[in-house]
């Protein structure tokens, strides 16, 4: 892994907030000093998933994950070490510092800003070549669409007609840089814009920084819009179009369409807070960042057949990461765009303030599926619905089944019986405050019961070490750092002692997330089950009785070893000598055993 400055990620780790950061992706609750939740990193349908705010950790009792927040977001987001830190600095505004050991993340940085500011370049000369000649199909697109000039500047859209690179080549970027930010690519021993004759919109990012282009293709080519390849500054799962929009905007809800002019189009009409997918199904990225941004979605989709499949997908995705949902519905087949320019504005606040919350949504698709004024079809709805409201919270099934009564003409009382078969009311698990605390402690027993007797003493012995800075000392002066058998405790108790050596006058407990940031993510998840032990209230005496234990443990070990390898020798000289090491070491752990008492 990369090394930043010490001082540096010291500053990042306590600007950042592991609650904040962690309640972006699960639902936190406090008890007992701490934040409890649903794992995001296993099924589990009772909490044990922790958070200490305190300590800037988080660790679960059920899979055992655990760590800082980095390491929170390099599991979850399965993204690299340098990725992480480089996400939650731009989070904080922290610039990256200047030092770092690692020659490629340079190197990395250095092209990156060279893409940014290709990009910026890339965008100011298709908005220019927009009032060029060559492009008068662009404006006459945007004509009949309705865009003004004001939109327009407002968007940064240009036009892609051809000369791109040699621009950018005369701007002393160089041709690497340009296939890197993905605006050319190689051909003919040369470089060939990568877009041509399409109306082009520049993508930014949260940062204000252009990240990548699409274009809609003008004329009869395919594909009829073309996004910028991913590269090292664009993924398009993780950007929305017109999320700029919302820095500093005070929004309470996002209106998601599916495309480029519909947030163009929605804009020039008041609505600001419309974003785009770029180009393909919502993704669970996107839907994170909505979540980062507002508690409430409207999902605007076309209402064709595959606008309304799309719509129940992104839906899915957004209740997934706790996002409230509303889907709106418009008449004749419209899309979004065609609406608000038919209507106005008056009529599409009317269809917001209408949309069908999701469950009424997905009634509706269902129902869209059967011709209800059939008998036997409308049984069969029935039953459909029914699966579909016994996953509804209680108070919700209620009113859904009433629904569906009116529509079907089955009493309530039938369609509840009929949503309590296979598995209705009576396999939804009540989670409350007992059954949370009883399942959770159970657990935690089993967790400890599993461990054999010289891994709790080395859990307990590390966290003494990393807690109580006189045993630290003292534990390093009577050299005992070769006791621990595990390598991830015995490093990181290395490092808290160390700390404790240089930092005579603050506590450790504030940079425990700075430390534990030095770990690989499988030593991070060992010790921080270990630092969940809770220090005993002799630390001193319980450190001496754990130094004995493992002591014993070790000397079991090896002669259990030396009883095998005697047993398996014929040689008589070999067995002479391991008998000899066998005595010595029993009639240490008599010693050992004497001490104890």
């Amino acid at each position: 892994m990369a090394a930043f400055p010490d001082k540096w990620m010291h500053e990042l780790l306590s600007r950042t907030d592991i609650a904040l950061v962690v309640s972006e992706y699960v639902q936190l609750r406090e008890k007992g000093g701490r934040l409890w939740g649903l794992c995001p990193f296993h099924n589990e349908k009772t909490a044990s998933f922790s958070v200490s705010p305190d300590r800037q950790l988080y660790y679960c009792f059920g899979c055992h994950a655990g760590g800082n927040v980095v390491h929170f977001l390099m599991e979850l987001e399965k993204l690299s070490y340098v990725d992480t830190i480089k996400l939650l600095a731009d989070r904080i505004r922290l610039p990256l510092p200047e030092e770092t050991d690692d020659e490629a993340l340079l190197k990395e940085r250095a092209l990156k800003e060279k893409c940014h500011e290709a990009c910026r370049e890339a965008a100011l000369f298709y908005h220019r070549q927009l009032a060029a000649p060559s492009a008068h199909n662009a404006r006459s697109y945007l004509e009949k669409r309705g865009v003004d000039a004001k939109t327009v500047q407002c968007f940064g859209l240009g036009y892609s007609g051809s000369g791109l690179s040699n621009y950018l080549l005369d701007q002393n970027f160089s041709g690497e840089v340009l296939i890197a930010a993905g605006l050319a690519r190689e051909s003919g021993g040369g470089l060939r814009d990568a877009f041509w004759n399409r109306l082009m919109f520049p993508i930014i990012g949260l940062n204000r920084q252009v990240v990548g282009f699409g274009g809609r293709v003008l004329g009869d080519g395919q594909p009829k819009y073309l996004n910028t390849a991913e590269n090292v500054i664009f993924n398009k799962r993780r950007h929305l179009y017109g999320l700029n929009f919302f820095r500093k905007s005070g929004f309470s809800d996002i209106l998601l369409v599916e495309g480029y002019m519909d947030v163009v189009s929605l804009h020039q009409y008041g609505v600001t807070n419309s974003v785009a997918s770029l180009g393909t199904a919502l993704t669970k990225q996107q839907a994170r960042l909505i979540k980062r941004n507002v508690p409430r979605a409207y999902i605007a989709y076309d209402s064709d057949s595959a606008g309304q499949n799309a719509a129940l997908k992104a839906a899915r995705e957004l209740l997934d990461e706790g996002v409230e949902v509303r889907v709106m519905r418009f008449p004749d087949g419209s899309d979004p765009d065609e609406f608000i320019r038919r209507e106005g504005i008056a009529a599409f606040d009317d269809a917001k303030e209408n949309a069908l919350t999701f469950p009424q949504f997905r009634l509706s698709m269902l129902a869209a599926e059967y011709d209800l004024g059939d008998e036997n079809a409308r049984e069969l709805y029935a039953k459909a619905a029914c699966a579909f409201i016994r996953t509804l919270e209680p108070l919700s099934r209620e009113r859904y089944f009433a629904a569906v009564s009116r529509e079907t003409g089955f009493t309530i009382e039938a369609l509840a019986s009929q949503g309590a078969i296979n598995g209705g009311y009576a396999n939804i698990q009540d989670n409350n405050e007992n059954s949370f605390s009883i399942i959770r402690n159970t657990r935690i027993a089993r967790i400890r019961e599993e461990n054999p007797d010289w891994e709790r003493a080395e859990r307990i012995l590390l966290c003494i070490l990393v807690s109580d800075r006189e045993c630290a000392l003292s534990f390093r002066m009577n050299e005992n750092e070769a006791i621990f058998r595990n390598e991830a405790y015995a490093l990181f108790a290395r490092k808290c002692i160390d700390w404790h050596e240089q930092h005579p006058d603050e506590e450790i407990e504030a940079h425990l997330a700075v430390l534990l940031g030095t770990l690989t993510p499988e030593q991070s998840k060992q010790v921080s089950g270990a630092l969940d032990t809770e220090k005993p209230a002799n630390p001193g005496r319980v450190m001496s009785d754990c130094l004995l234990r493992l002591e014993s443990f070790a000397l079991k070990q090896r002669m259990s070893d030396i009883q095998r390898k005697r047993d398996e020798s014929t040689d008589k000289s070999e067995q002479a000598k391991l008998a000899q090491e066998y005595m010595m070491l029993n009639s240490r752990l008599r010693a050992l055993g004497a001490s104890a008492n």
